[in-house]
């Protein structure tokens, strides 16, 4: 199958930071030339995104690329911050 649009749910959820990064490589030639939707709570997932939408119960709070949503202070750099600091 060649979709047009690919979306993942939680692709790397559950998963150490090795597996983790061979999923994404995985997925990188998987996603290329069509539209994808990713649904992730790790940050690192979504880290080559085009366009992010950020989703507090139901709501888009904050949307922008991921350079803008981490220069500007709001919900997304505040969960950045503490995955941050949980890693260390």
């Amino acid at each position: 199958m060649n979709p047009r649009i690919l979306i993942l749910d939680e692709a790397t959820s559950s998963v150490d930071v090795h597996t983790e990064y061979l999923i994404q490589e995985g997925l990188a030639s998987v996603m290329q030339g069509r539209t994808s939707v990713i649904i992730a709570k790790r940050l690192s997932t979504i880290e080559q995104a085009d366009y992010v939408l950020v989703m507090e119960q139901g709501q888009v709070v904050e949307y922008g690329t991921p350079r803008q949503l981490i220069d500007t202070p709001g919900y997304f750099s505040r969960m950045l911050a503490q995955q941050m600091s949980t890693a260390v």
